[in-house]
């Protein structure tokens, strides 16, 4: 289990969590903190906004248990046919840059995880999905600091051919 906290985009203090349950950060004075629980079973993320000196304690902390994976999640859809478009591939970008893509599952379904690595901090995210036949959609996602979990639901494609 780890805890990392963040200024913006980026890391500025991470530790491990004890077994007891514990941990302790040196984090600086910075603007915008976000405070990011990795648990056994779970995410949780809270603003802890701006620290000037001093020591912040959070108290006891629960991680919940997630029904949904954190992340972004979806599935790729032809309305046209009522199907799932199952060959094709999701991308995740923020202001225009390239995150991670990946390919369709056989059911059309896509899942961008939040990770040590992919932390999808608080932004609007872009999501593109394209396959062969349709045209690309696209659909965007406003990810907040207390959030870990979107459910995109379909992402609808328009074949390029009709029917």
């Amino acid at each position: 289990m780890t805890v990392l906290v963040t200024s913006g985009e980026s890391v500025i203090a991470d530790s491990h969590i004890s077994t007891d349950g514990t941990f302790d950060l040196e984090i600086p004075e910075a603007d915008d903190l976000v405070v990011t629980i990795f648990g056994q079973n779970g995410v949780l993320r809270r603003c802890l906004g701006t620290i000037r000196g001093g020591r912040v304690d959070l108290g006891a902390v629960e991680v919940p248990f997630l029904e949904f994976p954190p992340g972004i999640d979806g599935q790729a859809w032809d309305p046209t046919r009522d199907r799932p478009v199952m060959r094709g591939v999701a991308d995740l970008r923020l202001r225009g840059t390239l995150l991670a893509s990946r390919s369709l599952e056989s059911g059309g379904e896509f899942i961008f995880t939040l990770t040590r690595r992919r932390l999808l901090l608080p932004g609007t995210y872009e999501i593109g999905v394209t396959a062969p036949g349709y045209r690309r959609a696209r659909c965007s996602v406003d990810v907040t600091d207390n959030v870990t979990s979107y459910r995109l639901g379909q992402v609808e494609l328009t074949p390029t051919k009709h029917l």
